[in-house]
């Protein structure tokens, strides 16, 4: 399973430049609760 993370990683940062240690980062920092929420759903994410 850590290869598949490491090859999207990988290839994200071949395509965007964007530093690996970022893109690792980004998600977590930027979680917002709101982008998982589906109108009409009964169970939180």
């Amino acid at each position: 399973m850590i290869e598949h993370i490491n090859d999207a990683t990988e290839r994200t940062h071949r395509i965007t430049g964007l530093p690996r240690e970022e893109i690792v980062r980004r998600p977590v920092q930027k979680r917002d609760p709101d982008t998982r929420s589906v109108p009409g759903r009964s169970c939180p994410a």
